[in-house]
């Protein structure tokens, strides 16, 4: 599978899940912890539209904002 990059400027669906389709997500806690986390560290890189939280995996739908150094790498 190819990666491609994440390019500032568009809109991008960001996802992931669990090894093995795993619950990431085991307690209420987990998800509050997470969410605080997102909360913190992406209005940084990203105006998120929506997002699900799942126990096995997670969706975000995000505007990519203009470069601020955070993307370097990706």
């Amino acid at each position: 599978m190819e990666i491609e990059p994440i390019e500032s400027g568009n809109y991008d669906h960001m996802y992931n899940r669990g090894i093995n389709r795993e619950n990431i997500f085991s307690a209420d806690e987990h998800y509050i912890k997470f969410l605080d986390l997102c909360k913190k560290y992406l209005p940084r890189m990203a105006e998120v539209f929506a997002y699900c939280l799942l126990p096995s995996h997670f969706h975000f739908v995000a505007f990519i904002k203009a470069d601020t150094g955070y993307l370097v790498g990706v």
